[in-house]
Order: C-alpha cells, then structure tokens, then sequence
C-alpha cells in the first residue's frame, strides 16, 4: 500500500486527482489505494451518489485505464427516542384522612402537585422536518377528576393546542417557587375517628396497585406539534396537574398506578428521498399513588426494650461464668524480668 503525496481538486471538488509514488511493478500486481471522502449537501440527492474512478499511468501502451463506476446507496435515517417522567414518581397517602371540600378557589388546596414530563430526542444522524406528539392524559376517574390539569408548557421547537380540559374549574393556579419533589409525601390534613384497618390494608398490598390508565378510564388528549429537529436537538412537554383527593374518598385502602401515555410520528425530513418507514414510538408516564399505615409509625413499646436489656444481660453473665468455670481466670501471669533475675540467682 502506498499513501497518495498529493490529492488537488477540480471544478469544485468534484473531480480528485491523486498523485502516487509507486515504483515499477511486474505484470499481474496490485496497487491497493483507500481514499475516504465527505459527502454534504445531500438534500437534493438522488437514491445514490457515483464515484468514477480511472487509473493514468506513464506507460507508453494503454496509459488510462477504464473507467470503473462505484455507486454508494444513500439512505435517511433518524433515530429519534421518546421517554416519559414523573415528578414526583410517587406520592404517599396516609389510610384515613380528611379530604378536602369544593369550596376553595386554589387548586393546591385539593391535592398535591404531580408533573409528567416527556422528552423528544433526535439522535440523528438524519435531520427531521417536523412530527406529531400525542399525550392521552388520565384526568378522570369514576365521574371524578383524577389528575386536575391546570396547565401545559413546552421547551424547544414544540407548540400544543389548548384543551378544553385545561383547569375547567377555573381555579387559582400559583407559580411554584422551586421545583417539585421527587419523594414527595402528604401530610395528613386531620384524622378520622380511628378504626381497624390494618387487616384491609395489608389485604390491598397483596393485591397490587390499581392500573388507571387510558383504556379503562376517559382521558383528555393533548396534540403537539413538533417543528424541526436537528441531530442532537429535543422538544418536551409538561403537563401540570393535581392529584385530586376527593376521588379516593370511596377506595380509601386501595394504591393506585396512573399511566399517562405519549406518541410521537415523524411527518417528513428535509431531503429529496425518504426512509421507507418514518420512526414513531410510544412512551409512558408511571405516578405510583401509595397508602401509609398510621401503626406503622407507632414507637417500639416499652417491653421491647426491657427485654432486650434483660437478655443482653443475660448473655453477659452467662458468658462470665462459661469463662470462670473454664479456668480463664485462674491463668498464672507469666514473670517479670526482675523475678526471672531473682529466680536465676543461686545467692537468693
């Protein structure tokens, strides 16, 4: 193999002449020459782009050799992926508690706040001209409202239409002033009148959450459309909502999985030729609503811990006698050195 000393362009760039430093060769050798190349500006491209390739040599007989036509297939592919978040990703529900009433104007007072966030990424290496984004939202539950949605917003080349599902109640909505918690927790408001539930609730663990998701309850449906991406760009889009607690009123042992779902298609990329298959996918969004057992935060009882003191010292006394009667304590010192002088001494 031979490196090329020296490649010059003609007619911009699209005719390549290298020169080689090959020494005279026999009949029937060969001459191996790699040459990598760059190709852009492809949007107007055909299925494929051709390199002509023809060998100019010094010899008197035949010095050009044929021309040998190379075709390199050109394809467009995206790979484009989608994932869905929740924030926070669970939320812990005392067993019994005092639910809130439809008086308040502010929509913080009937639940916590709970964000599903999906994301829009073109990994490339292909650019995308646009796509579509459905969110189907799980809002509703049993003639109730399940997540309230007070708003939507978006981040990056992405608009939604509104819904007609958007804070129907026209609630106070407040700005947060930081960013919601991912271990996010209630604190119960004020207790019922205390009953036995402990048996039940462990019966409801057993059993698994409840799926709520949009094949068995009625979702709200948020269409978004996405605008170009290039390789390495995203788009995403928040849906802000409230766990409405009147809802869990009548399953107050039940825990609960809520999926919201998204799907994304690409409409087109911005070339003359296009994939066979446009990429598309889905994603989902899990908020795992829990139920906290009151007896389970009960302090350990005193007995607990007399008896535990009781039986260390049990163990202790035990092991001294073990020792004593073993002979532990019994065990000659070994001597000094002024006894081991004494000893060796015949005057003493």
């Amino acid at each position: 193999d031979q490196p090329c000393q020296e490649c010059q362009a003609y007619s911009a760039s699209v005719l390549w002449a290298c020169s080689l430093s090959v020494l005279p060769s026999p009949t029937r050798s060969q001459i191996q020459v790699d040459m990598e190349v760059s190709v852009s500006q492809l949007e107007e491209a055909g299925d494929n782009v051709t390199f002509k390739i023809q060998l100019k040599s010094k010899n008197r007989d035949n010095p050009n050799s044929n021309v040998k036509l190379l075709q390199v297939p050109v394809k467009v592919k995206a790979w484009m992926k989608l994932w869905g978040n929740s924030a926070p990703a669970s939320i812990l529900l005392p067993l019994v508690t005092e639910y809130p009433k439809n008086e308040s104007k502010k929509v913080a007072d009937y639940g916590p706040s709970v964000e599903h966030i999906y994301q829009l990424q073109n990994d490339g290496p292909s650019s995308v001209s646009g796509a579509e984004l459905l969110v189907n939202f799980p809002n509703r539950f049993r003639e109730s409202f399940l997540l309230y949605i007070t708003k939507v917003t978006t981040e990056g080349s992405i608009s939604c239409s509104p819904s007609n599902e958007t804070n129907p109640l026209k609630l106070e909505v407040l700005e947060p002033t930081a960013a919601p918690s991912h271990n996010g927790t209630l604190q119960p408001q004020r207790w019922r009148e205390k009953r036995d539930v402990t048996a039940e609730a462990d019966q409801a663990i057993l059993e698994g959450p409840i799926i709520v998701n949009c094949s068995s309850q009625a979702c709200a449906a948020i269409l978004c459309q996405v605008g170009v991406l290039e390789r390495g760009q995203g788009a995403s889009v928040t849906i802000h909502a409230v766990l409405w607690l009147q809802s869990f009123q009548e399953c107050p042992l039940e825990h609960f999985l809520i999926q919201s779902q998204a799907w994304f298609g690409v409409l087109g990329m911005p070339y003359r030729i296009q994939p066979e298959d446009l990429p598309s996918g889905i994603s989902l969004a899990e908020t795992l609503v829990e139920r906290l057992d009151p007896a389970a935060e009960k302090s350990i009882p005193v007995w607990w811990i007399i008896a535990a003191v009781l039986a260390g010292l049990f163990l202790l006394a035990a092991s001294i006698i073990l020792l004593w009667k073993t002979g532990f304590f019994k065990r000659n010192r070994p001597p000094t050195d002024d006894e081991e002088e004494l000893a060796n001494d015949p005057q003493s």
